[in-house]
């Protein structure tokens, strides 16, 4: 879709003439990081040469990717919309465009206006007979989500509210005790273990055990990539201490989730073993689309306290470090006064950091890994099925958040083995829960300044 979009934005606006008549293309450079999904540098590189951006259209679109990258979706949807009607004039440009209108108005929790938008895409491929035909499968897809939009649209937005008023913040108990962080909240009345999980894209994941159990309504199906089809309901009510969640969309699991943590290779009595560890741990998980909206989260692991502010936290004058690219969230750090991005999960007990081999062979010079080697299976590393090469550090590594002091020293990295498939998270390493509660004592995600702080 990201490169059908560029492709699309370089069709409406005819670049060929504009291409000849500078010697550079500012609003290709900016296209081209974009389209790479560096969007921390795609925004220093518009901070400093907006005056040299020619077209409107390539101001509007990087705002667009901008604002949903820094959490701010309504506004995206809105400019999204206006930039439809302004810039594409041709139907098949217009169809990408509102598929991911759809898409955002999905993951915003703004199922009227999806809805909306579903009507508009399905009156353009009627309209076109051609597009109809060749988005023959897209269209069945489109049907299939509409009709789950439609029964969702019948309930109100979720809304996030502090039912003791005179309080800016929740202060709840977590369990620190264990490789994942773990904390109680209320479904429906009734309380559950509750993980705290920021690489699931999904707003509530549970399996059906515990759904029936809470009594969560089922409205429809959705297709989980071409994979396993997960079953979309509704929680009527959240509580995380004084901290009201109503009409929460959850996804449930048909099978039980718990296995999908647990590799093949693990013969049967160790793979039961794991299985029951893990579902004594969790019975649901937290995941991106709600946490986002939390406005900052502080966690502190010496006292065992999470502390969530329910106002707008937007004060930081430090520079953003974090964004979210597909509800899952990016740190852009320093290693070795080197600028690296990591998909940063709460959900990863691991405590190294995993780095991409391209990134260290690029930064060789830098990072340096000795000859010294381990396999390690996914039963071990708990990432992405794949094969993975722990490697002592020759040299200690500085972690920091600038590139001006390390916080911490990393001894230890894990690097993906270059004889298996590129991990399927973007960035240039994986960053998990067990490396901040081995190297942090405190460690916050502010979602109104997209920037996260840990000492």
């Amino acid at each position: 879709m990201a490169k059908k979009i560029i492709i699309s934005l370089l069709i409406c606006t005819q670049f060929c003439g504009f291409c000849l008549a500078q010697q550079r293309n500012y609003d290709q450079e900016l296209y081209n990081l974009l389209a790479q999904e560096k969007i921390i540098d795609a925004v220093d590189y518009y901070n400093e040469y907006s005056d040299s951006i020619y077209y409107q259209q390539t101001r509007d679109y990087f705002q667009i990717n901008f604002d949903i990258a820094y959490n701010r979706y309504e506004r995206a949807i809105d400019s999204l919309s206006a930039f439809i009607d302004k810039y594409c004039p041709d139907d098949e440009v217009r169809l990408s465009y509102l598929l991911w209108q759809v898409n955002l108005c999905f993951l915003n929790w703004d199922y009227q206006n999806g809805v909306n938008t579903f009507d508009k895409t399905y009156a353009l491929l009627q309209s076109n007979p051609e597009l109809l035909k060749a988005y023959k499968t897209v269209v069945q897809s489109l049907m299939s989500l509409r009709n789950l939009f439609y029964e969702l649209a019948k309930y109100p937005k979720m809304q996030i509210t502090n039912v003791a008023d005179n309080e800016e913040s929740v202060e709840i108990e977590i369990d620190t005790l264990n490789s994942i962080l773990t904390f109680p909240a209320q479904y429906n009345n009734q309380y559950i273990k509750t993980m705290f999980d920021t690489g699931n894209a999904f707003p509530l994941f549970l399996d059906r055990k515990n759904a029936e159990m809470l009594g969560i309504r089922e409205l429809g199906t959705l297709n989980n990539n071409g994979k396993d089809s997960v079953s979309i309901g509704i929680i009527d009510s959240i509580r995380i201490g004084n901290l009201l969640i109503t009409n929460a969309m959850a996804a449930i699991m048909n099978d039980n989730y718990s296995k999908r943590c647990v590799s093949d290779t693990l013969d049967d009595r160790e793979a039961v073993n794991k299985i029951n560890s893990i579902e004594k741990q969790i019975q649901i998980i937290l995941g991106m689309p709600i946490i986002r909206q939390l406005h900052r989260i502080d966690f502190d692991l010496l006292n065992n306290k999470m502390v969530i502010s329910n106002r707008n936290q937007n004060g930081n004058s430090n520079k953003s470090n974090i964004y979210l690219k597909n509800q899952s969230l990016y740190l852009q750090a320093f290693i070795n006064g080197i600028n690296f991005t990591s998909f940063i999960d709460t959900g990863g007990a691991n405590a190294f950091l995993y780095l991409y081999n391209a990134f260290q062979k690029k930064h060789s010079g830098n990072i340096i890994v000795n000859d010294t080697a381990r396999v390690y299976t996914e039963s071990e590393c708990l990432v992405d099925g794949s094969e993975y090469v722990k490697y002592l550090l020759s040299a200690p590594c500085k972690f920091s958040l600038d590139d001006k002091a390390g916080i911490t020293e990393i001894k230890t990295a894990v690097l993906q083995n270059s004889d298996v498939k590129i991990a399927k998270f973007a960035g240039d390493a994986y960053l998990g829960y067990g490396f901040l509660k081995k190297n942090f004592s405190r460690f916050s995600f502010n979602f109104d300044s997209m920037r996260f702080e840990c000492e």
